[in-house]
């Protein structure tokens, strides 16, 4: 048998009366009783952490479907340019052609420079996202609780600061994304001014 500690807490009179009433139309003893409401509850909240971080998948699948649907396509013509623009070079000059080669190595350093990053922020948005969901439904289906326990400005605080953590962590990838792409800029355009 398991271990067994008491839990004691003053409740409004009128919630006393409505657990009470609850309780005894359930047919189980008080203890049961709020053992199994305890018990429910923290299910509950794990279950809408999970929902939460379904939804977010769910969110990201889409965002993963539309990037192979759209630049899959970008890629193609790139990778179709890129290998005739150097064989264009490659049949009027090699020298032209290395120069070439080269910038373009260089920005595909640069540009998998910060794929480490990048994925390490994508993973923090995830879970501050999925957080976000989690908390969004927990408000949805407490409503009634937040609002007898008069709480809400404590739950709009812990909404607040998720969505703080989420501007945060935009920021940090439009920095990043900003620096790659000047970088990139910058390769791209000394290369072409070198070949011409």
């Amino acid at each position: 048998m398991a271990d067994k500690k008491n839990l004691c807490a003053q409740i409004d009179t009128a919630l006393h009366a409505r657990v009470r009433q609850e309780q005894e139309q359930s047919g189980k003893t008080l203890r049961e009783y709020v053992e199994q409401l305890i018990t429910d509850y923290y299910n509950m909240k794990e279950n809408t952490k999970m929902t939460g971080d379904i939804m977010q998948r769910i969110g990201d699948h889409a965002r993963i479907k539309s990037f192979l649907m759209g630049n899959s396509i970008n890629i193609l013509f790139s990778a179709v340019n890129f290998f005739l623009f150097a064989g264009i070079l490659g049949y009027y000059n090699l020298s032209i052609l290395g120069t070439f080669l080269f910038g373009n190595s260089l920005y595909i350093v640069w540009v998998l420079s910060f794929m480490k990053f990048r994925r390490a922020l994508d993973i923090r948005r995830f879970n501050q996202a999925a957080g976000e969901q989690s908390k969004i439904i927990q408000l949805i289906q407490g409503m009634q609780e937040i609002k007898l326990n008069n709480c809400e400005k404590q739950k709009r605080w812990e909404w607040e600061h998720i969505q703080v953590q989420l501007f945060k962590i935009s920021i940090k990838g439009l920095s990043l994304g900003q620096i790659q792409q000047v970088g990139s800029v910058f390769f791209t355009q000394t290369t072409s001014i070198v070949i011409s």
